[in-house]
C-alpha cells in the first residue's frame, strides 16, 4: 500500500485501538478485512491484514520475518 494511505490505515488503527482496546477483530471488520495482527520487524511496526485469515486472540504484537 503507498505510503500516505498506510499512514492513514495506521493511524485509523491507532484510534480505534484506544477507543477499543484490543478489539483487533472489530477493526478488522471496519476496513473490510478478516483479521489485522501487528508485528515488528527490522524495518519497525507494521499491520499485517487479511480478508481470509481468521483473527487470532489479541496478544503482544510478535516479531515478523
Amino acid at each position: 500500500m503507498p505510503d500516505a494511505e498506510a499512514r492513514a490505515f495506521w493511524k485509523r488503527f491507532s484510534e480505534w485501538m484506544d477507543a477499543n482496546k484490543g478489539d483487533l477483530k472489530g477493526f478488522a471488520a471496519k476496513e473490510g478485512f478478516a483479521s489485522v495482527v501487528p508485528e515488528t520487524g527490522k524495518s519497525g511496526a507494521r499491520l499485517r491484514v487479511s480478508k481470509t485469515a481468521a483473527q487470532p486472540a489479541y496478544a503482544n504484537a510478535k516479531s515478523g520475518k
